[in-house]
């Protein structure tokens, strides 16, 4: 039951990840560097932190899933960076290093707890997250077209 749980959050940051990145990449001419950099972070560390405490959770040691989170969440948040600025991917990419140094030791102190319910409480604060995200994108594409419109 529990790996159903652990796989499912992980399908879920992929899928959550990959949404973000569609979005971001189809309006990258809307957003500053600063903007990007703000979207880039969000979701680079709550995805690397999430996943780097689900790898800690299961191998119940740092060293391992420490480094395939951080190289994980470098990939991912130059990804999510780099349609905007390579600015915000610089940034996106020391988040998920953050995230991902931070993941592991949290897994770690709960595996032995109640990791289901630190798991299942990061994979909501990482859903809002992305809804905050969304949300901003949205809106700001929204405005951008206003001011489209108006001039």
């Amino acid at each position: 039951m529990p790996v159903v749980v652990y796989i499912s959050s992980c399908i879920l940051v992929l899928a959550c990840i990959t949404y973000l990145y569609i979005l971001i990449n189809r309006h990258k001419r809307v957003f500053s560097p600063m903007q990007g950099m703000v979207l880039s972070m969000g979701a680079a560390m709550m995805g690397s932190t999430l996943i780097g405490t689900i790898l800690g959770i299961i191998f119940k040691q740092m060293t391992w899933p420490t480094m395939v989170s951080v190289i994980l969440g470098i990939g991912l948040g130059y990804l999510t960076g780099r349609p905007v600025h390579m600015v915000a991917a610089l940034d996106g990419m020391l988040a998920r290093i953050m995230g991902g140094l931070m993941g592991p030791m949290l897994g770690v102190m709960v595996a032995n707890e109640n990791p289901l319910v630190m798991v299942g409480f990061l994979d909501c604060v990482f859903i809002g997250m992305i809804f905050t995200l969304v949300f901003f994108i949205r809106e700001h594409v929204k405005h951008r077209a206003l001011q489209t419109q108006q001039n």
